[in-house]
This record gives C-alpha cells, structure tokens and sequence, in this order.
C-alpha cells in the first residue's frame, strides 16, 4: 500500500477530515491533499507526526522527503574559503617559487579547504544514511528518504573539490 492509499485509509478510520488532520500536523489542508493524492510526499518531520496521529509506521517503506539543510554561516565560511583559496592558487601558479616554497603552500592551500569542505561533505553522507532511529532516537526501524538535495550547496562543494584536485595535481608534480 503506498503512503498516500495509508493516510486516507488511517484517516477514515479514525473519522477524521483532511483538515483535521491538517489542523494537527500544523500544516495547510491544501497541502495535506496533495499527500493523500499522492501529488507530494512530506518531508521528515511531517511524517513523523502523521505517523504518530494516524498511528501508523514509517518503516512500511514509505518514501518520506528530507530537506539537506546547512548552516548558513557554515556555507558562508566554505564560500570564502573556496575564493580565497582559488585567488591565492591563481596567483601562486604565476609566481616562480622553490619547490620547497611550492610544496608548503600547495599543501597549505590544501588542507584550508578540505577543513572546511569536510564537515558539509559528513552532513551530505548522513542525509543518505539516515533512519529514524539516527534522527529522533524512537525506533531503530529503516525508512525510506528522497533526499531534496541543496543544489547550491552541492554546486560549492562540487567547486571545492574540483580545486582541491587542482591543488593536488600541483603539489604532487612539486614533489617530482
């Protein structure tokens, strides 16, 4: 039975309307409709409270959505960083350095990147590893997530590494 056939279902038994159930959750009646047509799926934390009223589980495989979410000072730091880092191997590859010189920047350059870009890329792998159980400690059950990524965030990230292995590249031909 898919989740939208489940919350009719487990409304109706329980006699209550759409808005009722709306009123609940806390969420507009429109946008309940659209989960009971099957039109839209909730996310996470909606789920959860649906699961809850409607008494039902979410570990029947119903597809639930989950927004990545990142702090935005965090991102913003990341952003900085990334430029930073890009105007300083920009200049660097015009200088004529010693290949000690190279080495230690290359690798400074290196290593300010990746201590910023690791944490986001942790929290991009939780998202995709996630379960109940590792999000709100109430069951060690599966479910199953349709991860709503942050194409921006992706798109940073994909930028970081793509300068990294710049980086890299010439840290390892400095040591050549």
């Amino acid at each position: 039975m898919e989740l939208h056939e489940r919350l009719v279902l487990q409304r109706k038994s329980k006699g209550l309307t759409q808005s009722d159930v709306a009123i609940q959750v806390g969420i507009d009646a429109s946008t309940y409709a659209h989960y009971e047509s099957g039109r839209r799926f909730p996310e996470y934390p909606t789920a959860l409270k649906l699961s809850h009223i409607l008494s039902f589980s979410l570990s029947d495989g119903f597809p639930v959505q989950q927004k990545m979410e990142f702090s935005v000072e965090e991102i913003n730091n990341l952003r900085h960083i990334y430029h930073q880092c890009f105007q300083e191997f920009s200049e660097l590859k015009e200088k004529t350095l010693t290949q000690d010189e190279l080495l230690w920047k290359t690798t400074h350059l290196f290593h300010t990147i990746n201590d910023r870009l690791a944490p986001v890329q942790t929290q991009m792998e939780g998202y995709f590893k996630m379960t109940t159980h590792q999000k709100d400690g109430s069951s060690d059950e599966d479910i199953t997530l349709r991860v709503i990524p942050d194409w921006e965030v992706m798109d940073l990230v994909r930028q970081c590494v793509m300068l990294q292995a710049e980086i890299n590249k010439c840290l390892y031909a400095s040591r050549s």
